[in-house]
């Protein structure tokens, strides 16, 4: 048998190592373009070839990034063991470390696409907010509405085939010849170190001075396309370390320095005041009621309920014609951002009266006193009695202890109201929910309630046409609006349910009790868009609507631009006598002017563009006609007062919720 020298050894070895990371580098190539066909009804008609090609180029640096770090320990194994003779454990740890890499990657490529399907991106901090969700009921939304079986199976078949592979590449790669018989050291150093170089170049994911990056990623003008760039892999690592950064025990702030916040604070309140405390900044003084005092207010928080629906052009589609008609008899707020793009987040931040700014609130906000801004407490000072209902648990989120510590004087859920719906796995149905709390209103005492609402969420499984549903698919909506991948009749339905279940408990409590007025927001936009192409303003906004007590007859401009934490100043601006004290950083929609921006959680607005803020990455804006991406470099150099403006925001929101400066 003829005896291999070492030199030999190690360039099969290397051999193999560039074999696995090529076949790496193909494999996520491929999983892009799956991607890409998958959801290619997102594509902007626009997108030329070339913004095609810088795609895949930007796509292969990062991918190529990606499976240089799992190759990085047998690379240097092979470099500095191989020469001592350790080719068989070299060997071990080449094909350990490959089938590490294809088991991960196999399984996050296959669930990103339920992720992507679902939130309409590759995986972001959102997904560890999951962790302090209802595992259960997530567990019923996945395997009602994603398939886990078949997704099970196709990660079974790429392991069976990457088996398969990594064994025929360690049976059959050798060393090229003409390297094998490499005599001379000056040339075997020179061509190691080319190896070297290559492999560094390789694992950085560019030959440049700086290596593959996010903040430089979104090399296209089309979102779904920069969506794609970044691998799952990576886009998992920049998940974690976004959550980290901003949810992490250090009482570092992510987005301002520690001698900012005085700056941050007149930025955020538009003033050049010199307070030295952020509750001087937050304190506001009541104009005087503009309507008679409501006997009770119903402040209805609708699950994934967003703008879009309420758009003329969907009319025909009678699917939120209980909204429309009490819109058109209140005041309809248009151009409204959520707090967050999570439930209990946007609802943390309803209630606390703290911008959400990437710190899972209902752990924080459950601990230690009540913020000075709470909502209940607010409405408490009023002469209220402070009710909250929820459609599902109080264990979940611990959103029962949170709304308690907020101040709720009563808090109800699913338990008081039968405890089970008919099918939803995240709790009653919304009637349910409605008709119980028309019945546990004290007409003689009076209150103020926050509803949140479940039914319009995944897994979708009402029997929608016991309940009097028109749509039984795709095929019955109308001639003008049938078109490939509309969203699907079913999950239509569910919205068209919640939308009946609150309007009929508006209408029928107008009647029970005269004197009551009525607030109706969305949570977050709902993640669900009747077309594939949605605008980033459809991508984005959700409803604010006024009804009862003649509100209609305030003067307000339904033009004005707000966010969630708007709602609890403006109604206590309507009602609430001259001089009574509140805090907010938030402000009345009847006293704002036309020019100002409002912020959500990467998110911003006003009455021209709609922009999405992902510091450190990208920053998208949409004018109503054309959309427009910019690099985060590019983005601070063209629209600076807007970055600032949401990063000193952002500080301040953090330092509310993690120095707790504004509690009772």
């Amino acid at each position: 048998m003829e005896v291999k020298s070492q030199w030999h050894n190690y360039f099969s070895e290397m051999s193999k190592i560039l074999t696995i990371w090529l076949s790496g580098v193909l494999f996520l190539g491929s999983f892009r373009i799956i991607l890409f066909f998958t959801f290619q009804d997102q594509v902007n008609e626009q997108t030329s070839w070339f913004e095609y090609l810088q795609a895949m180029q930007t796509g292969f640096k990062f991918d190529s990034a990606a499976v240089g770090i799992f190759l990085a320990i047998p690379f240097l194994a092979n470099m500095l063991l191989q020469p001592f003779g350790h080719k068989n454990l070299v060997n071990w740890l080449t094909i350990k470390f490959s089938y590490v890499f294809y088991i991960i990657t196999s399984a996050l490529c296959v669930i990103s696409i339920s992720y992507f399907a679902e939130y309409n991106s590759l995986f972001n901090y959102f997904l560890f907010e999951g962790l302090y969700d209802d595992q259960l009921a997530v567990a019923k939304t996945i395997w009602g509405q994603y398939h886990p079986i078949t997704s099970f199976f196709v990660f079974v078949l790429l392991i069976y085939g990457s088996h398969k592979l990594l064994t025929n590449i360690n049976r059959s790669i050798e060393a090229p010849f003409y390297l094998s018989k490499l005599n001379s050291t000056s040339t075997k150093i020179i061509v190691s170190t080319l190896i070297f170089l290559s492999f560094v170049a390789a694992a950085r994911g560019s030959l440049e001075s700086r290596p593959a990056m996010r903040k430089w990623a979104s090399v296209t003008s089309d979102p779904f396309l920069n969506k794609i760039i970044i691998n799952p892999n990576r886009s998992l690592m920049y998940a974690y370390k976004d959550f980290k950064k901003v949810s992490g025990n250090s009482n570092i702030n992510p987005y301002i320095k520690e001698n900012e916040f005085e700056e941050s604070l007149k930025h955020t309140f538009s003033t050049d005041s010199n307070n030295k405390h952020i509750s001087d900044y937050l304190q506001k003084s009541a104009h005087g009621a503009a309507i008679d005092k409501p006997e009770h207010i119903f402040l209805i928080i609708m699950e994934s309920y967003d703008s879009w629906p309420l758009q003329e052009k969907y009319t025909e589609l009678h699917i939120t014609d209980g909204l429309r008609k009490i819109a058109k008899q209140g005041v309809n707020f248009k151009r409204f951002l959520p707090a967050a793009s999570s439930t209990m987040n946007s609802l943390a931040s309803i209630i606390s009266g703290i911008p959400y700014s990437g710190v899972n609130m209902s752990r924080i906000g459950a601990v230690g006193p009540a913020s000075s801004t709470s909502i209940f407490k607010q409405f408490q000072a009023l002469g209220y009695e402070t009710n909250f209902y929820y459609g599902g648990l109080l264990s979940w989120q611990n959103i029962g202890s949170y709304v308690k510590n907020q101040g709720a004087s009563h808090v109800y859920s699913a338990a008081n109201a039968g405890g089970k719906g008919s099918a939803g796995a995240w709790g009653i149905d919304d009637d349910q929910l409605f008709n119980f709390i028309a019945k546990n209103t004290n007409t003689t005492k009076p209150s103020f309630n926050i509803i949140l609402t479940t039914s319009y969420h995944g897994p979708f499984n009402l029997d929608l046409e016991s309940k009097g549903y028109h749509f039984k698919n795709n095929q019955d909506y109308p001639q003008n609006l049938q078109q490939e991948n509309a969203l699907s009749a079913n999950t239509l339905g569910h919205l068209w349910f919640s939308d009946l279940a609150m309007s009929n408990f508006i209408e029928n409590q107008k009647i029970k009790t005269p004197k009551s007025l009525f607030a109706i927001t969305g949570d977050h936009y709902g993640r669900r868009y009747f077309n594939a192409k949605p605008n980033l303003l459809e991508l984005s906004s959700v409803p604010f609507v006024l009804s009862g007590m003649n509100v209609n007859s305030v003067k307000f401009n339904e033009n004005h631009i707000g966010n969630h934490l708007d709602i609890a100043p403006t109604i206590i601006e309507l009602i609430a006598k001259k001089d009574f004290q509140y805090s907010s950083i938030g402000k009345a929609m009847q006293l704002k002017q036309g020019n100002e921006i409002a912020i959500g959680y990467q998110k911003a607005l006003n009455k021209e563009k709609v922009w999405s803020i992902i510091p450190d990455v990208n920053l998208n804006s949409w004018d109503g006609h054309k959309q427009k991406n910019l690099v985060w470099p590019q983005a601070i150099k063209q629209n600076p007062e807007l970055t600032s403006k949401y990063r000193h925001y952002m500080g301040v929101s953090w330092n509310m919720l993690m120095h707790k400066e504004i509690t009772n």
